[in-house]
């Protein structure tokens, strides 16, 4: 008897329990590549070359749900990826992930040639799922790394995205143009 109750009570409890829900990707962090597909990302350097990568792919997680007994824990992706330019080799893939208490922004540079300059954000503590974390958040991130292969010193710029980087391979600084 002692067995079938508990079985019973076993069943009651696993079947009364919910899923977990997960929320969406939070919109106000598209600021930092607020950019949809066909856009152009327009580059000028100082000898008025120009740069000009086409946006053909952008992702953003909807929300979502999974047992609450999987060992999972929410979080949300968004981003971008361009074309590989034909005049200067270069492409741009950009993203972002956030979690309950994290968000990272990571810009990825490549080129056929199979160089990548990675650049990464991460930013803790905060509750990003909450749009109040945005003025926590820097106006302006500044990439610089010590070891790289042709890009470096990336800019970006909330609202406006990636506004300039240093291009080893021209020797100059791309600088984006409305």
């Amino acid at each position: 008897m002692k067995r079938i109750f508990f079985l019973l009570l076993s069943i009651i409890f696993f079947t009364s329990c919910k899923d977990k829900h997960c929320p969406a990707f939070p919109e106000y962090l598209l600021m930092y590549f607020p950019y949809t597909k066909g856009n152009v990302l327009k580059f000028k350097n100082l000898n008025n070359d120009t740069l000009n990568l086409h946006i053909n792919k952008t992702w953003m997680s909807d929300s979502y749900s999974f047992p609450w007994n999987a060992k999972c824990a929410c979080g949300a992706d968004a981003g971008f990826e361009t074309d590989t330019s034909l005049n200067y080799n270069l492409g741009i893939r950009g993203s972002m992930h956030v979690s309950k208490n994290n968000f990272d922004i990571n810009c990825y540079f490549y080129d056929s040639l199979h160089r990548k300059d990675n650049f990464y954000y991460y930013k803790e503590e905060l509750d990003f799922y909450n749009e109040e974390a945005q003025s926590k958040l820097p106006d302006t991130i500044n990439f610089e790394i010590q070891e790289f292969n042709r890009i470096n010193n990336v800019m970006i710029i909330k609202k406006r995205g990636i506004v300039e980087f240093w291009d080893k391979e021209q020797n100059c600084t791309w600088k984006a143009i409305e």
